[in-house]
């Protein structure tokens, strides 16, 4: 009977479709995520000013593609003039972002779950006065959380999660319109709910639009294989066994899978409907990411020079 209900949902018209899709969110996901936090006891994310945070124009985002390794030493010192975002196996880097998101993991996920507890533990002290988001807490959340180091819950929050459902590139434009229009993505120093669709990577492209970042730069966001830069036997000994998926394939949020639009899509909507309409320039940080040349590569200028790295006069609040 549930399978049939669920079948003559998904077959409404999109607009009621997704109205009654947020309904059965809001009252389950969101009512779970509440009670995760509870129970871990993790601040709200508005409840830390952002502004304290942004020291720049030009955000990058830190994701963990093999191109990773290919970045000089000269570009990371001037990535480094600039604020960045690292998120999940992140950690596994030297290099220690202004900011660091990650996601939940399920015990289910053993070798995960391991890996990511290890790793977090070696890096706590370097990672204690770095401000850390946690999302997915609706899904095992609380548990995940008593599992990692004490030092992790210093400057750790979660904002309330937001998503959308949607079978293709049309139905997410519209969903991001609605969104939109309720004002999820206007710019704040206190963000209370913040969009994510499939991936972190939506996340934080929505957290540098809230934040008013003037420049969003994907380092790393490589896509076309499910390959990691910490998979280097030499670089990463201590992680390069570590195989989420089969290499060969693209990356999970890159794939062609139902109920699931590709990330370059969901990029595309972002692009057209909120940053470019903001004044928000989107680059990667070099071709071999899947998503060049729809995104272009980052200027070599912005990488050369000492350039943004002062916050703008002004900022807007909620």
């Amino acid at each position: 009977m549930w399978r049939a209900l669920k079948s003559a949902v998904s077959k409404l018209p999109y607009p009621i479709f997704l109205r009654l899709f947020w309904l059965r969110y809001f009252w389950r996901d969101v009512r779970r995520w509440k009670a995760a936090r509870r129970s871990a006891g993790i601040a709200l994310l508005q409840d830390l000013d952002l502004a304290t945070v942004k020291k720049s124009e030009v955000l990058f985002i830190l994701g963990s593609g093999p191109s990773i390794n290919r970045i000089s030493a000269e570009r990371w010192a001037a990535i480094a003039r600039h604020d960045t975002v690292g998120f999940n196996f992140w950690l596994c880097h030297a290099f220690v972002p202004r900011l660091y998101f990650f996601e939940a993991i399920s015990r289910a996920d053993s070798d995960i779950y391991r890996a990511y507890c290890a790793v977090a533990k070696s890096r706590a002290a370097e990672y204690r006065a770095v401000p850390k988001v946690v999302t997915e807490l609706q899904h095992s959340g609380a548990a995940f959380l008593r599992d990692l180091p004490p030092e992790w819950r210093e400057n750790l929050h979660t904002p309330r999660p937001v998503t959308l459902a949607a079978r293709d590139e049309a139905e997410f434009a519209y969903g991001l319109r609605e969104l939109q229009r309720r004002g999820l993505f206007q710019a704040a120093t206190r963000i209370r709910s913040l969009f994510k669709y499939a991936g972190s990577l939506s996340s934080l492209v929505a957290l540098a639009t809230c934040m008013d970042y003037r420049t969003i730069v994907l380092c790393g966001v490589d896509l076309a294989t499910q390959e990691y830069f910490y998979q280097d036997p030499v670089l990463y000994p201590a992680t390069s066994d570590l195989v989420p998926s089969p290499r060969s394939l693209p990356h999970l949020i890159f794939r062609e899978l139902p109920w699931l639009v590709k990330i370059d899509a969901v990029l595309r909507q972002m692009r057209r409907q909120i940053l470019e309409p903001a004044g928000i320039r989107l680059f990667v940080e070099n071709r071999a990411s899947a998503l060049w040349p729809e995104v272009p590569e980052v200027p070599a200028e912005l990488l050369s020079a000492e350039v943004g790295t002062e916050k703008g006069a002004a900022h807007r609040s909620e």
